[in-house]
């Protein structure tokens, strides 16, 4: 069988991960597309972490894999 798989470049998880985002996002930018699950309160602590590094932050949920629709929709409110 072939396949191939494309993810992102760098996963970071852990203990005290959420603490690093800070560092890691402001090397990036000051805008950021948080794409959430139904229930955006589980990153709750990310939001606010982003916030307090001085990134705006704008919130995209998502409630089952996006098709082709739903990814133009997050493109735009990006």
């Amino acid at each position: 069988m072939d396949f191939s798989f494309a993810t992102a470049g760098q996963i970071i998880f852990g203990p005290g991960s959420v603490g690093r985002l800070a560092g890691l996002a402001n090397a990036m930018g000051r805008r950021a597309l948080m794409v959430t699950g139904q229930n955006r309160a589980r990153a709750a602590g990310v939001d606010q972490e982003l916030k307090r590094a001085g990134i705006t932050v704008a919130g995209f949920q998502v409630a089952a894999e996006p098709d082709a629709a739903l990814v133009t929709a997050g493109a735009a409110a990006a």
